[in-house]
């Protein structure tokens, strides 16, 4: 869809997650800038509420065949700003080939055993605790 443009930031795609209180939350996701050219650098951050350091690392996968992982870092490398802020992020380069289109990118969180982190929802089903969003690469416009 030529000239359609995806917001570049996303609320957690877990409305009516109940947290039982302290529970992890996923908040923001963006990608910056909002639309991602071929050959340039985008940061994306998720924003994770964890009281009780349930969360030991997140990890994004595009959803292209086959899925293409992103890891998240909350360490102050890799283009996060501050170790241990609760702000996961990373700086990824857009290949040059990079096609251009609509994209989703759905993170998860997991455990220190590499098991997803788990929540309850209002319902009382048990689901893991992610979030997605939606971005575009799009060569610049002259």
């Amino acid at each position: 869809m030529r000239g359609l443009v995806f917001s570049a930031i996303a609320v957690a795609a877990l409305s009516g997650c109940y947290t039982f209180g302290q529970a992890p939350r996923m908040g923001q996701v963006q990608v910056t800038p909002g639309v991602l050219s071929p050959g340039s650098t985008g940061l994306i951050t998720v924003a994770i509420s964890d009281s009780y350091d349930i969360v030991d690392r997140v990890k994004g996968m595009v959803q292209v065949e086959p899925p293409i992982p992103i890891p998240l870092y909350d360490d102050g490398t890799h283009g996060d700003v501050e170790a241990g802020d609760g702000l996961w992020s990373f700086s990824v380069p857009v290949p040059i080939d990079a096609p251009v289109g609509e994209y989703e990118i759905v993170f998860t969180a997991y455990t220190d055993d590499g098991l997803p982190v788990e929540v309850r929802t209002k319902e009382r089903e048990v689901v893991a605790l992610q979030a997605g969003l939606p971005f575009v690469i799009a060569y610049p416009k002259e």
